[in-house]
């Protein structure tokens, strides 16, 4: 075998994606898991969705979990060693908790779904990577399968191909989905839809915007700064009061829906 480093010519497509992620892993990411205040209000109302879900014994997993900073908020509840986590990239799953560093799965669920669904899940959760794949249905297909029948799927997307802006561009996004089609799509890979919301009313729009302004990549190298570390918290707060307002032209996608 060469010594040699690959050259970029020579990279598939998904040496490319994963280079990317750890790339992102590397340099932006972890911190907006710890501060960032839209990824917060995220995590709050996956776990609204939850409610009444989870005990001890509940089996969840989270695909693409990144450092599983979502998975180990549901330790407060359930058991970590049925906390399972897959995540593409190798630099996100190495800064994980180290209640889940055993737990996390490097690789891609399609593949690793025929060995998990021996073994299925009651709850699945993936929260923003259906935009980042060249097909959605399939990771959704592979998510049904490891999944007990009545099983339930926790999964949120970016919103709306109008909102599309330069923090689209910097993540790898390849869409933002519309309200009414992601249903659809849910329901074409055999899940019944249960709830549905849109968030992201006019502070929480006017916030994102400004991430935009500033640059995201700007935002990201400055996130651990005392400033941010400061207001960051404060922003969480404000933009909690939109939780309770759902609207289909928010910029996020909460849904809730089931294997049936």
């Amino acid at each position: 075998m060469s010594d040699n480093p690959i050259k970029p010519s020579n990279l598939t497509r998904a040496d490319e994606e994963r280079a990317h992620y750890d790339k992102m892993w590397s340099n932006s990411w972890l911190v907006t898991q710890q501060l960032g205040p839209l990824t917060h209000a995220r995590y709050r109302l996956m776990r609204r969705e939850l409610q009444g879900a989870l005990t001890s014994n509940t089996r969840v997993i989270d695909v693409g979990c990144g450092n599983g900073t979502f998975l180990a908020t549901l330790s407060d509840v359930v058991n970590p060693k049925n906390l399972i986590g897959v995540e593409y990239s190798a630099i996100g799953a190495e800064t994980a908790p180290d209640i889940l560093k055993s737990q996390i799965l490097v690789g891609d669920i399609i593949a690793l779904s025929e060995e998990l669904c021996k073994d299925p899940f009651d709850v699945a959760v993936c929260s923003e990577v259906l935009e980042h794949v060249d097909s959605p249905k399939d990771i959704l297909d592979a998510i049904y399968k490891i999944l007990k029948p009545n099983g339930m799927l926790v999964v949120t997307v970016p919103a709306l191909m109008k909102y599309w802006s330069a923090q689209d561009d910097v993540a790898g996004h390849q869409r933002r989905f519309e309200y009414d089609e992601f249903p659809v799509l849910l329901k074409s890979c055999g899940f019944k839809v249960e709830n549905h919301i849109g968030w992201g009313g006019p502070i929480a729009r006017i916030y994102n915007r400004a991430i935009s302004k500033v640059g995201p990549e700007r935002v990201m190298k400055n996130g651990s700064s005392p400033i941010v570390k400061i207001l960051a918290p404060i922003v969480s707060s404000i933009l909690k009061a939109q939780d309770s307002h759902p609207t289909k032209d928010g910029f996020q996608i909460v849904t809730r829906a089931r294997r049936v």
